[in-house]
């Protein structure tokens, strides 16, 4: 849902003992500090991400960074 389909470098997800690492082309639409601090989501494949949230496969629209960030802190909280 994420990718930049025009980019010449492909999607993947790299699994290691401890972690995962997933990786998309393309860059975020804004600076990280604008997209946390505003109600933001610029979906770089509407038709895509309206599929995904119909079928239940995703959320809301823009939920996805505060949730990354609330569980990395959560996470590291516990750790």
């Amino acid at each position: 849902m994420h990718t930049d389909y025009f980019s010449q470098a492909n999607p993947r997800i790299r699994v290691f003992s401890d972690r995962f690492e997933f990786f998309n082309p393309g860059a975020l639409p804004k600076k990280i500090e604008f997209i946390l601090k505003e109600d933001f989501s610029l979906p770089r494949n509407p038709i895509i991400a309206k599929i995904f949230r119909f079928v239940k496969f995703s959320e809301n629209i823009g939920s996805g960074f505060h949730k990354i960030f609330n569980g990395w802190k959560t996470h590291k909280e516990k750790s």
